[in-house]
């Protein structure tokens, strides 16, 4: 079978592969069986809570629908830079309060 390119033709693709039905799909993941038939026509482009819902419903990966790269290159990391930490914060960063 061709891959598919695009989310609403990956949903599909793995929902048939799996034996899933659209009525099982949309009970699982607590999404109208309309609008999932509009992802899989391409009508509609999900949002990111649709395709999470979707993925776990479907038992795969979020990246799955995300991410395009069947193979991954290694991941480099600088030796000056190994220990920093990513810090997702706002302007409360003094007070230690986020978001």
């Amino acid at each position: 079978m061709a891959e598919k390119k695009n989310v609403g033709g990956k949903i599909k693709q793995i929902r048939e592969s799996k034996n899933i039905d659209l009525i099982t799909l949309a009970l699982r993941s607590n999404i109208e069986k309309d609008i999932i038939i509009q992802f899989e026509k391409h009508q509609t482009l999900p949002s990111l809570s649709h395709i999470i819902k979707i993925a776990r419903s479907l038992g795969v990966q979020l990246s799955t629908f995300i991410d395009e790269n069947k193979i991954r290159g290694p991941i480099v990391t600088l030796a000056e830079e190994k220990n920093k930490n990513a810090n997702f914060s706002n302007k409360n960063l003094k007070t230690g309060s986020h978001m």
